[in-house]
């Protein structure tokens, strides 16, 4: 399956997560990427739109190997079969983390600039443009798991199929539109796979909360018999 781009995708999946409109989840992409497809999910559910930040790990002088990730609050997942089998050390794969999670606090700063969106108690549906090793995923469950939400919905476009599978036992749904038994190449399953700038999060959020203003002046315009009175009333 190819989608033309991750709003395409995002739309794809809101009609799959129809069923979570009521009660009203919580829609959080992971940037950036995911923060273009989640808020297609977020405007079809009505639903408010958040975003959560993680940062990779890699292997030294291997940028392209993923041993792991940091999310919010300090949270970590690591490939320690992974950091075994290179026989890393400890106190270098420690400073990394570190570092990531220095990174992870400056873009909290610049995509939200401040506390999240109160989870307790509330469903959260996790949103990514796709699932390659799944280290970003699983440390933002992490995170996101420590605010006591409801229940944790994962929904991404397309994915390895099994990494989807190891990913299942920290959720309690997964949808997955698309599959394969070969690693993914995120990209190619995209027509338009542009790149997605820490200004396109934010304007992104922007304008999810302006909608939301909207849909809140609607829904009290619609319950207001004085206004629906005043407005109907012949000149």
């Amino acid at each position: 399956m190819t989608f033309a781009d991750r709003c395409a995708a995002g739309r794809q999946l809101a009609v799959l997560l129809e069923s979570y409109r009521h009660p009203q989840p919580v829609v959080v992409g992971l940037a950036r990427g995911g923060v273009a497809v989640a808020s297609e999910i977020a405007r079809a559910l009505g639903a408010p739109l958040e975003v959560w930040i993680t940062r990779r790990i890699h292997a030294p002088e291997e940028p392209e190997m993923t041993l792991g990730a940091v999310s919010e609050d300090g949270a970590v997942a690591l490939n320690k079969g992974l950091i075994s089998r290179l026989a890393l050390p400890e106190l270098l794969i420690a400073l990394q983390v570190v570092q990531e999670a220095t990174k992870v606090e400056r873009l909290v700063r610049v995509m939200r600039g401040g506390p999240p969106v109160d989870m307790r108690g509330r469903v959260v549906i996790l949103v990514d443009d796709g699932i390659v090793t799944g280290a970003s995923i699983r440390a933002a469950a992490r995170s996101i798991q420590a605010r006591q939400p409801s229940e944790i919905v994962l929904a991404v476009p397309v994915g390895s199929l099994a990494v989807v599978e190891e990913l299942e036992p920290d959720f309690d749904c997964v949808v997955c539109l698309e599959s394969g038994d070969e690693q993914v190449a995120i990209r190619s399953c995209y027509r338009d796979f542009w790149p997605v700038s820490e200004e396109d999060v934010a304007a992104l959020m922007t304008q999810r909360e302006r909608e939301q203003v909207d849909e809140l002046a609607s829904i009290d315009r619609d319950f207001d018999p004085e206004w629906e009175s005043e407005t109907t009333q012949s000149p």
